[in-house]
């Protein structure tokens, strides 16, 4: 990144004995691998010697309120940040914005300075990385979620081609729906007729609960009759056989006689 950075500042009226300076820094300097003190080597003004351009640090010589400004033109599309440090922490941040060509930035600030305090402009490097880390962090999510987006668009043609498959086929079998369809109204008429048969059966059974009792009744009666008429036949049959024993006890006795006789 290609940067131009003016620096003034000054007190109230610039008095005699009241510190001031001008300085700024080579026109195009490049900032790359700088992460410390910008040192605005091109001094103009330097009032009471309170900067130091060798390190970039303006040490304060007399207590007061100090104005400091600071002003940076970033080009080439560079993202430059920056912030004024008082005593080495950071007082007030700067920021140039990514522009097209070339973009500018200007910070100022009123400090209130004892003797021997130390202000100096930084390049802050550490948010400069963190953003560009960042970015590379969205860079590969971005390329992921295309790699994501082509392998959904993959299968979206994919479900395309077997939707007009299907779609073909569906034209392709009218008759054989039609024909289904037909078939799955004769079932439903024909379950309808077995339901409404199974409705008048069970109103006819409903209906004739006594005729039940009364045959269940009847075939009770006729079980004892033929239950009774067995045991009339067995005592019969056993009659019988007491009277064929008799019947051969005098056929014996005939057949004694016969020879006697």
């Amino acid at each position: 990144m290609v940067i131009l950075v003016l620096l003034f500042n000054y007190t109230a009226a610039c008095a005699t004995g009241k510190p001031a300076f001008f300085a700024a820094l080579t026109p195009h300097f490049t900032l790359t691998g700088i992460d410390a003190i910008l040192k605005f080597d091109d001094v103009r003004v330097n009032r009471g010697g309170a900067y130091d351009p060798s390190t970039g640090v303006f040490t304060a010589t007399v207590q007061g309120l100090y104005h400091f400004s600071c002003m940076i033109l970033a080009n080439h599309g560079a993202v430059v940040h920056y912030q004024l440090n008082k005593n080495d922490q950071p007082y007030i941040l700067g920021y140039s914005h990514k522009g097209a060509a070339a973009d500018s930035s200007t910070i100022s600030a009123v400090i209130e300075l004892t003797v021997g305090d130390r202000d100096a402009f930084d390049f802050n490097r550490d948010d400069l990385d963190f953003h560009r880390d960042t970015l590379d962090f969205h860079r590969d999510t971005f390329d992921f979620h295309r790699d994501d987006l082509d392998f959904h668009r993959d299968d979206l043609d994919f479900h395309r081609d077997t939707l007009d498959f299907h779609r073909d086929d569906l034209d392709f079998h009218p008759n054989a729906f039609d024909f289904n369809r037909d078939t799955f109204d004769f079932h439903r008429d024909t379950f309808d007729f077995h339901r409404d048969d199974l409705d008048f059966h069970r109103d006819d059974l409903d209906f004739h609960p006594n005729a039940f009792d009364f045959n269940r009744d009847t075939f009770d009666h006729h079980h004892d009759t033929f239950e009774f008429h067995r045991d009339t036949f067995d005592f019969h049959h056993d009659d019988l056989d007491f009277h064929r024993d008799i019947l051969d006890f005098h056929c014996d006795e005939l057949d004694f006689h016969r020879d006697t006789f």
